[in-house]
């Protein structure tokens, strides 16, 4: 007797990898369709079409499931509130992603500004481990370290039967934010080492002749000069930090670019929704851009002309 393949569906963890509840806490799941074919199945390409059949929309469908054209406007009108701060329960779109920004280039800073002085030291035990994490994190995409922070370190049974770290890494915020900052700090800490090596060496030679040594020749002389030296370039660093949090929304944090993705799911005017996203990734970039220049202005004008 032929029998026909019959379809099971199971609640699958996307992080665990286990079907079920999965472990506590998990925030995601969803909905698998496992084929359990019968013995002497003869057609299973029939039975998975007939399981998975996704009827063609013409165009004419299409405008029916469209909100009679909207123009962006209009589209503004429904997810402004969404696209600049909350969609009601959370904060999202712009507000998130300046949140995102700053807390990464914020911690990152903090941190370079140690790493980048063991970046340059003699002695090779304090620079080879700063050199090859520099190294690996300039040299793998953002994205695939985003993964790796949101989906595979909760993979690692230890860090689940940890309290803390279980805490931490089930939270996406958490770990958008981890991936961004050692991404972040990994840039400018070469940004700032590039600035120390290439300080004049009589500058350096003047503050020890005025008794300044060990850290206080780096708090009071090499790190000030170093830290306006590299303004222009850290300013790039921001400018496409900015542009890097457009991966926030694989973690499924709503950033300017999930609620693009939401509107469009929704409205499907692709244009209006990734244009009026486009248009707020450009005016922030603009504020940013105007932002460094007045700091430059005034931090480094010791290096413009004489008048």
């Amino acid at each position: 007797m032929a029998s026909t393949a019959q379809g099971h569906c199971t609640g699958v963890d996307h992080r665990s990898g286990r079907s079920g509840q999965g472990f506590p806490g998990c925030r995601q799941k969803h909905l698998s369709t496992v084929l359990l074919p019968g013995a002497g199945s003869a057609d299973l390409s029939a039975d998975h079409q007939r399981l998975e059949h996704r009827p063609a929309l013409g165009r004419t469908a299409l405008r029916r499931r469209q909100p009679g054209g909207k123009t962006m406007i209009e589209l503004l009108q429904e997810y402004w509130q969404a696209f600049l701060y909350t969609d009601g329960v959370n904060v999202t779109g712009l507000a998130m992603t300046m949140w995102l920004l700053s807390a990464s280039i914020a911690i990152g800073f903090c941190l370079s500004i140690p790493l980048s002085i063991a970046r340059v030291s003699e002695k090779r035990w304090v620079r080879w481990p700063v050199q090859f994490y520099t190294y690996l994190f300039r040299g793998t995409p953002l994205y695939i370290q985003l993964l790796i922070c949101y989906t595979g370190i909760y993979s690692i049974a230890a860090v689940r039967e940890q309290p803390l770290l279980d805490a931490f890494f089930r939270d996406a915020m958490n770990c958008t934010i981890l991936a961004f900052t050692l991404n972040t700090c990994a840039y400018t800490t070469e940004i700032f080492a590039g600035a120390i090596r290439s300080m004049a060496h009589g500058e350096v030679e003047a503050a020890k002749a005025y008794g300044l040594t060990g850290w206080k020749l780096y708090a009071y002389v090499i790190m000030p000069s170093a830290l306006r030296r590299s303004l222009p370039y850290y300013s790039n660093e921001v400018i496409l930090m900015l542009h890097s949090t457009t991966v926030a929304f694989t973690a499924t944090v709503p950033d300017i670019l999930k609620v693009a993705r939401d509107a469009n799911s929704a409205t499907f005017m692709t244009f209006q929704s990734f244009g009026i996203a486009a248009v707020m990734y450009l005016t922030v970039t603009f504020i940013l851009v105007g932002l460094f220049r007045l700091a430059e202005r005034r931090w480094l004008a010791f290096l413009g002309p004489a008048h």
